[in-house]
Protein backbone atom coordinates (compact mmCIF):
# COMPACT_ATOMS: atom_id res chain seq x y z
CA UNK A 1 0.00 0.00 0.00
CA UNK A 2 2.93 2.39 0.62
CA UNK A 3 4.27 1.82 -2.70
CA UNK A 4 0.97 2.65 -4.30
CA UNK A 5 0.76 5.91 -2.32
CA UNK A 6 4.56 7.10 -3.31
CA UNK A 7 3.98 5.92 -6.84
CA UNK A 8 0.75 7.93 -6.95
CA UNK A 9 2.73 11.14 -5.50
CA UNK A 10 5.34 10.46 -7.90
CA UNK A 11 2.98 10.39 -10.84
CA UNK A 12 1.05 13.59 -10.16
CA UNK A 13 3.98 15.58 -9.46
CA UNK A 14 5.40 14.32 -12.92
CA UNK A 15 1.90 14.91 -14.91
CA UNK A 16 2.30 18.74 -13.24
CA UNK A 17 5.86 19.17 -14.09
CA UNK A 18 5.55 18.49 -17.93
CA UNK A 19 1.89 20.74 -17.65
CA UNK A 20 4.08 23.33 -16.69
CA UNK A 21 7.01 22.78 -18.84
CA UNK A 22 4.34 22.46 -22.17
CA UNK A 23 2.92 26.11 -20.69
CA UNK A 24 5.85 27.92 -20.61
CA UNK A 25 6.42 26.08 -24.04
CA UNK A 26 3.56 27.44 -25.58
CA UNK A 27 3.65 30.70 -24.15
CA UNK A 28 7.21 30.96 -25.60
CA UNK A 29 6.05 29.87 -29.21
CA UNK A 30 2.85 32.08 -29.02
CA UNK A 31 4.94 34.81 -29.55
CA UNK A 32 4.81 35.87 -33.68
CA UNK A 33 8.71 35.42 -34.77
CA UNK A 34 8.37 37.99 -37.45
CA UNK A 35 7.94 40.52 -34.79
CA UNK A 36 10.25 43.47 -33.48
CA UNK A 37 9.42 44.22 -29.93
CA UNK A 38 10.67 47.53 -28.52
CA UNK A 39 9.63 48.35 -24.39
CA UNK A 40 9.89 51.65 -22.71
CA UNK A 41 10.92 50.41 -19.34
CA UNK A 42 9.61 52.07 -15.87
CA UNK A 43 12.71 52.09 -14.51
CA UNK A 44 11.68 55.29 -12.32
CA UNK A 45 13.82 58.39 -12.75
CA UNK A 46 15.83 57.38 -15.49
CA UNK A 47 15.54 54.99 -18.68
CA UNK A 48 15.45 52.29 -20.01
CA UNK A 49 14.49 50.20 -22.79
CA UNK A 50 14.88 46.55 -24.30
CA UNK A 51 14.61 45.51 -27.91
CA UNK A 52 13.57 42.08 -28.92
CA UNK A 53 14.54 41.35 -32.55
CA UNK A 54 12.76 39.14 -34.85
CA UNK A 55 15.07 36.29 -34.09
CA UNK A 56 14.88 37.14 -30.30
CA UNK A 57 18.74 39.29 -30.27
CA UNK A 58 18.11 41.62 -27.18
CA UNK A 59 19.51 44.57 -26.67
CA UNK A 60 19.13 46.84 -23.50
CA UNK A 61 20.03 50.11 -23.65
CA UNK A 62 20.35 51.79 -20.47
CA UNK A 63 19.17 50.43 -16.92
CA UNK A 64 17.81 53.53 -15.19
CA UNK A 65 19.26 54.58 -11.56
CA UNK A 66 18.71 51.38 -10.00
CA UNK A 67 18.38 47.37 -9.89
CA UNK A 68 14.61 48.04 -10.52
CA UNK A 69 15.34 47.77 -14.13
CA UNK A 70 15.68 44.06 -13.09
CA UNK A 71 11.96 43.50 -11.76
CA UNK A 72 11.04 44.59 -15.33
CA UNK A 73 13.36 42.67 -17.38
CA UNK A 74 11.53 39.07 -15.35
CA UNK A 75 8.44 40.71 -16.20
CA UNK A 76 8.88 40.71 -20.09
CA UNK A 77 11.64 37.84 -20.51
CA UNK A 78 10.57 33.75 -20.35
CA UNK A 79 10.87 32.24 -16.59
CA UNK A 80 14.61 31.64 -16.17
CA UNK A 81 16.23 33.07 -19.45
CA UNK A 82 18.98 35.39 -18.21
CA UNK A 83 20.31 36.38 -21.94
CA UNK A 84 21.19 39.77 -22.90
CA UNK A 85 22.62 39.84 -26.26
CA UNK A 86 24.17 43.45 -25.69
CA UNK A 87 23.93 46.65 -23.25
CA UNK A 88 23.98 49.54 -24.49
CA UNK A 89 25.22 52.41 -22.87
CA UNK A 90 24.04 56.34 -23.96
CA UNK A 91 25.63 58.28 -21.30
CA UNK A 92 27.40 58.12 -18.05
CA UNK A 93 25.04 59.96 -16.05
CA UNK A 94 24.01 57.24 -12.44
CA UNK A 95 20.14 57.99 -13.56
CA UNK A 96 21.23 55.46 -16.62
CA UNK A 97 23.60 53.26 -15.84
CA UNK A 98 23.46 52.39 -12.44
CA UNK A 99 20.56 49.81 -12.95
CA UNK A 100 23.28 48.16 -15.23
CA UNK A 101 25.80 47.05 -12.66
CA UNK A 102 22.70 44.93 -11.33
CA UNK A 103 21.70 43.66 -15.15
CA UNK A 104 25.40 42.24 -15.83
CA UNK A 105 25.76 40.78 -12.46
CA UNK A 106 22.69 38.97 -12.79
CA UNK A 107 22.13 38.13 -16.97
CA UNK A 108 24.65 36.65 -19.31
CA UNK A 109 25.40 39.38 -21.77
CA UNK A 110 27.34 38.81 -25.17
CA UNK A 111 28.71 42.81 -25.36
CA UNK A 112 28.28 45.46 -24.12
CA UNK A 113 28.48 49.18 -26.64
CA UNK A 114 29.47 53.02 -25.29
CA UNK A 115 30.27 55.45 -27.23
CA UNK A 116 33.54 56.41 -27.26
CA UNK A 117 33.43 59.99 -26.17
CA UNK A 118 32.37 59.30 -22.36
CA UNK A 119 32.86 60.92 -19.61
CA UNK A 120 34.57 58.89 -16.00
CA UNK A 121 32.29 58.95 -13.04
CA UNK A 122 31.89 56.71 -10.05
CA UNK A 123 29.55 54.49 -11.20
CA UNK A 124 31.29 54.59 -14.63
CA UNK A 125 33.85 53.21 -13.06
CA UNK A 126 32.40 50.36 -11.06
CA UNK A 127 30.73 49.30 -14.84
CA UNK A 128 33.87 49.45 -16.52
CA UNK A 129 35.40 46.86 -13.97
CA UNK A 130 32.29 44.71 -13.71
CA UNK A 131 32.55 44.63 -17.90
CA UNK A 132 36.91 43.82 -17.47
CA UNK A 133 36.18 41.15 -14.05
CA UNK A 134 33.03 39.61 -16.71
CA UNK A 135 34.94 38.82 -19.80
CA UNK A 136 32.32 41.09 -21.55
CA UNK A 137 33.25 42.14 -25.18
CA UNK A 138 33.21 46.24 -25.26
CA UNK A 139 32.25 47.95 -28.46
CA UNK A 140 32.94 51.84 -28.43
CA UNK A 141 30.26 53.11 -30.71
CA UNK A 142 29.73 56.42 -32.36
CA UNK A 143 27.10 58.55 -34.65
CA UNK A 144 26.42 56.02 -36.84
CA UNK A 145 27.51 52.94 -35.93
CA UNK A 146 25.19 50.31 -36.91
CA UNK A 147 23.91 47.39 -35.13
CA UNK A 148 22.34 44.31 -36.80
CA UNK A 149 19.73 42.58 -34.57
CA UNK A 150 18.57 40.01 -37.32
CA UNK A 151 16.07 39.61 -40.41
CA UNK A 152 17.18 43.32 -41.58
CA UNK A 153 16.55 44.95 -37.90
CA UNK A 154 18.64 47.43 -37.29
CA UNK A 155 19.88 50.13 -34.50
CA UNK A 156 21.39 52.84 -36.16
CA UNK A 157 23.70 54.79 -32.94
CA UNK A 158 22.91 58.45 -32.85
CA UNK A 159 24.36 59.67 -29.42
CA UNK A 160 23.29 63.28 -29.98
CA UNK A 161 21.59 65.24 -27.16
CA UNK A 162 18.43 63.06 -26.24
CA UNK A 163 18.37 61.02 -29.72
CA UNK A 164 19.97 57.93 -28.40
CA UNK A 165 19.49 55.94 -31.81
CA UNK A 166 16.77 54.46 -34.08
CA UNK A 167 15.99 51.63 -34.45
CA UNK A 168 14.76 50.31 -38.41
CA UNK A 169 12.93 47.22 -39.00
CA UNK A 170 11.21 46.94 -42.65
CA UNK A 171 10.02 50.52 -43.70
CA UNK A 172 9.40 51.79 -39.97
CA UNK A 173 11.64 53.92 -38.20
CA UNK A 174 11.47 54.33 -34.28
CA UNK A 175 13.34 56.89 -32.56
CA UNK A 176 14.68 55.98 -28.89
CA UNK A 177 15.52 59.33 -27.29
CA UNK A 178 16.06 59.95 -23.49
CA UNK A 179 12.58 60.05 -22.75
CA UNK A 180 10.52 57.00 -22.05
CA UNK A 181 6.54 56.14 -22.54
CA UNK A 182 3.99 53.55 -21.32
CA UNK A 183 2.10 53.11 -23.88
CA UNK A 184 1.70 49.87 -26.30
CA UNK A 185 1.02 50.89 -29.93
CA UNK A 186 1.04 48.63 -32.77
CA UNK A 187 1.57 49.43 -36.10
CA UNK A 188 1.35 47.86 -39.25
CA UNK A 189 2.68 48.55 -42.63
CA UNK A 190 3.99 46.85 -46.11
CA UNK A 191 3.91 43.59 -43.95
CA UNK A 192 6.16 44.80 -40.96
CA UNK A 193 4.45 44.95 -37.30
CA UNK A 194 6.26 47.02 -34.77
CA UNK A 195 4.83 46.57 -31.34
CA UNK A 196 5.81 49.10 -29.01
CA UNK A 197 4.95 48.64 -25.00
Amino acid sequence: MHFVKKSWREILLGVLLFVTIAVWYLVDEHRQNNLLYVYFLDVGKGDAVLIDSPTHARVLIDGGPDGSILTRLGQILPFGDRDIDAVVESNPSASSITGLVDVLKEYKVGMFVAPTFLATSYTQTILNQQIQNLNIKKVSAQSGTILDIGEGAQIIFNFQKQNIAQVVYGTQTISIVGTSTQKMIEIESNGTKLIYK
